[in-house]
């Protein structure tokens, strides 16, 4: 447990650092941006924010603009998470994830805290929040929120614990939960397997009715062509017989 927390906390300074080092070329390159280009970075942020609100509704909660060199206004708000809905068989650990906008994110990194509401050990929270900052600093260039969102909802599916069972209950909960995601996935597999199988079907009977409509449509000419060569035939016999009896 001690090399664990060592691990954690030595990976923390190697990621706040890199990310002060990036927070300084980004202020440096703030400097040189047109008129045009934080134009863009602000409806950049207007947009996301936006679609944030629209997709978490009452798990989305505004908090007062940023303070400071860095403009006032900016989009700050908090998000409640859970695990993914029909995962788990019950939620037993969630947290806030508080997001903060810069004033050039998302050409440079935005902020990010988590705060505890039920079932992360402090620890948990350390190593999280350090899968945050690393997924940060390789996403500065496009709008985050929504994968940062995602990453944190997997790591509470992984560590959904109920704390009042015992390891051993937790662990055939997990596998009956495990067995049961898988027998979801065979179902759906088998159902996509089908689907495909009856699709081509539906294919080859559309050939096989097109053939043979093209076929019954090829009878029919040679019929009428027949029938027509027929007639020019006795017509052809018929004035012949005509001038011979004239003659």
């Amino acid at each position: 447990e001690y090399v664990r927390v060592l691990y954690i906390e030595i990976k923390l300074v190697t990621t706040i650092y890199i990310y002060i080092i990036i927070i300084i070329q980004y202020q440096l390159m703030a400097d040189r941006l047109t008129i045009s280009q934080r134009k863009s970075v602000k409806e950049r942020q207007l947009d996301e924010h936006e679609a944030i609100q629209s997709i978490f509704l009452e798990d989305y909660q505004s908090l007062k603009g940023s303070d400071g060199a860095e403009g006032e206004g900016l989009p700050e708000f908090q998000l409640l998470l859970e695990p993914p809905l029909g995962e788990v068989a019950q939620v037993y650990s969630s947290v806030y994830l508080v997001v903060r906008f810069t004033e050039f994110y998302p050409l440079a990194p935005l902020k990010i805290e988590l705060k505890q509401k039920k079932g992360l050990s402090n620890n948990q929270l350390e190593e999280l929040t350090t899968k945050l900052n690393e997924k940060i600093m390789e996403l500065v260039g496009e709008e985050m929120v929504l994968q940062l969102v995602d990453l944190v909802k997997d790591y509470l599916k992984v560590n959904n614990f109920d704390k009042t069972k015992s390891f051993y209950e937790e662990m055939l909960i997990r596998r009956e939960q495990q067995q049961r995601a898988e027998k979801e996935k065979s179902l759906k597999q088998m159902q996509q397997i089908n689907a495909r199988k009856r699709q081509e079907m539906e294919e080859l009977n559309n050939r096989i009715e097109a053939e043979n409509l093209k076929r019954n449509e090829f009878v029919k000419k040679m019929a009428r062509d027949r029938a027509q060569n027929i007639k020019l035939a006795q017509s052809s016999s018929k004035s012949k017989s005509t001038k011979k009896s004239s003659t």
